[in-house]
């Protein structure tokens, strides 16, 4: 039997009510695998007492795992706890050395013992691994197809990129033409305005001249009429 403890910390009363189940559940695997060793009893009913000590032992197990849990979710209050979780897995252990003792008695007097709950939780077990596995593979599945469609839209993207600078160098070739096209007109203005300008000095000269041979003649004609 585990021995006592003094408490130091004040446990919850779900530490409380796995402990009571733990302490049952350690009485009920003693008398259990004494009834089992008794061999004046039936053979079937000590086939019976030995098979529910072990599931009373898984289920103390469980008991104790939960007594775990319990306490690393206490933090630091739980600390001064842990010595009597160690004890109750020492007690545990002792157990399961009992019970396997027991099977063996058993299995040299000749009864076969059955054991469907053990093969339940060892195809429950395989069950869930195969299902995990399959959930992995599910999830690993997913995630090549998601890395898959991550590298088409990078492709995309770049091959968008690739696009978007290719016109960019046209914009810039169309604005570089185009600016030297509006220096080629402007030229091209300035030099029409000069050829106007020219003209018209060309027409005000050639009138000034004409006006001035109008002139002489005039003068002439007057001073051959005197």
């Amino acid at each position: 039997m585990a021995p006592s403890f003094a408490p130091v910390v004040t446990t919850s009363e779900v530490f409380a009510s796995y402990q009571e189940d733990y302490d049952r559940l350690q009485n009920s695997i003693r008398d259990k695998v004494a009834a089992a060793l008794t061999k004046g009893s039936p053979s079937e009913e000590r086939s019976t007492a030995m098979r529910e000590a072990a599931e009373d032992h898984q289920k103390a197990e469980r008991a104790l795992q939960q007594m775990e849990l319990e306490v690393k979710s206490m933090g630091a209050m739980g600390a001064s706890i842990n010595p009597r979780l160690r004890a109750y897995r020492t007690d545990l252990a002792s157990s399961r050395r009992r019970i396997r003792e027991a099977e063996t008695a058993l299995q040299r007097d000749g009864l076969a013992l059955d054991a469907p709950r053990e093969d339940k939780v060892s195809s429950d077990t395989f069950t869930r691994m195969r299902v995990g596995t399959r959930k992995l593979e599910d999830a690993k599945r997913s995630a090549l197809e998601a890395e898959e469609i991550g590298l088409d839209v990078m492709n995309d993207l770049h091959s968008q990129r690739e696009g978007i600078m290719k016109t960019k160098a046209h914009l810039n070739d169309v604005e570089e033409t185009l600016s030297l096209s509006k220096r080629i007109l402007t030229l091209l203005t300035y030099r029409t305005q000069s050829n106007q300008a020219m003209v018209w000095c060309i027409a005000v000269l050639l009138t000034i001249a004409v006006l001035a041979v109008a002139y002489l003649k005039m003068q002439k004609l007057a001073a051959s009429l005197r």
